[in-house]
């Protein structure tokens, strides 16, 4: 159960809408990642499962995502509002010392308790920067820091080094960091809360039961319908009609069948999607078919007007088209859905989200500048 840290590299040339266009985009890459401080609790092995494991309480396609956001800010002043509600223990993992590193073990259903202004679980209370382990008279100071949307908190050197992490819904526990076997119960659409301590790289897995607990302090956000994928995915957009504008200043606007898009490929080419048909006017002949353009010695579609669905248990899902070379893909991201965009805030991952881009990488692997927001 090793920590990777991203790099970037740069992508090959695009040929986009029948002509080359060099471009150069991010993606990231894994690589071991050293420890940041010699305090922190270093698994030895990649986990193995060891026990059997519920399936995901929650990864079918078009979940509705957590209305509360966990505010990191908050949190490291001691201020638990975001994380008011119902903790239960979903996983927990030791290292046995019998050559076969930290593996998963069967739960414990062991709870953590959380008020504003604590949290407790059976070995340890924090509050603010501090923690203090049960049995001890002497507080351990808690250094934040953050990474890839996660807070994590080392605690200050001792005999037994504690590393805590709190992942917002929407944020996966990635293979990179944790291996091929995590336990199918940890729900990415969910809060989670990770406690670590150097005592047989001991592990614990809680995750929240409820991300809008009734009659807690959390954020309340608009009254609109939820992002529906199923109905999306049929060609229906009724549950996200409205204007939407990136940070670029481009618009798209949604009506109950029809998307209309100022560009809507991030390479000025304005369009209309009309259920699940694209007209790219700008790409049509003179019948209204997608031209013939050159690709390499032959000839291709300048577009596909039909969409195709890609879906994520993640909780995306993605329109279609092909071109040649690459793709136009419309992403839709319900609250808590974090797909790749890079750079996003604890905020934006709590609105609905709607990427529109031609790629060769991953749908949604597009700085937050590019992601479209309702106008409010």
């Amino acid at each position: 159960m090793k920590r990777f840290k991203h790099i970037a590299v740069i992508s090959c040339l695009m040929l986009m809408l029948g002509s080359i266009v060099g471009g150069c985009t991010s993606q990231h890459k894994a690589e071991p990642h050293k420890d940041e401080t010699s305090q922190k609790a270093k698994p030895n092995k990649k986990k193995q499962v060891k026990t059997k494991t519920r399936k995901k309480s929650n990864e079918k396609e078009g979940a509705k995502a957590a209305r509360s956001a966990m505010n990191f800010a908050q949190i490291k002043q001691g201020n638990y509002s975001s994380l008011l509600g119902q903790w239960s223990e979903m996983a927990a993992s030791v290292n046995k010392h019998d050559s076969k590193g930290s593996v998963w073990i069967q739960e414990n259903d062991r709870r953590l308790t959380v008020t504003k202004s604590e949290i407790t679980n059976q070995d340890a209370r924090i509050q603010g920067n501090t923690l203090n382990p049960n049995g001890s008279n002497e507080p351990l100071t808690l250094s934040f820091r953050e990474k890839n949307n996660v807070l994590m908190a080392d605690s200050s050197e001792a005999a037994i080094i504690w590393n805590l992490e709190f992942y917002p819904a929407g944020i996966a526990m990635s293979e990179d960091d944790w291996g091929p076997d995590l336990p199918q119960n940890i729900d990415s659409l969910k809060d989670r809360i990770i406690i670590r301590t150097s005592n047989n790289s001991y592990t614990q897995v809680f995750q929240k039961r409820d991300n809008n607990p009734t009659g807690s302090s959390a954020e309340t956000t608009d009254k609109r319908a939820n992002m529906d994928l199923s109905q999306i995915q049929t060609g229906k957009f009724d549950s996200i009609v409205d204007k939407w504008q990136n940070r670029q200043g481009k618009r798209l606007t949604v009506r109950k069948s029809q998307i209309t898009f100022d560009d809507v490929d991030n390479f000025g080419h304005a369009a209309t999607l009309d259920g699940l048909k694209l007209n790219i006017p700008s790409q049509n002949d003179d019948t209204g078919a997608p031209k013939m353009v050159p690709y390499f010695e032959f000839t291709a579609p300048a577009y596909d007007q039909k969409m195709t669905i890609e879906s994520s248990t993640a909780g995306v899902i993605s329109l279609r088209s092909n071109v040649p070379g690459a793709v136009i893909a419309i992403s839709f991201l319900p609250r808590g859905v974090a797909g790749d965009i890079e750079e996003l805030s604890a905020s934006d991952l709590q609105q609905e989200k709607i990427v529109a881009v031609g790629t060769q990488n991953n749908a949604t692997l597009v700085p937050n500048e590019m992601v479209y927001y309702r106008v409010k």
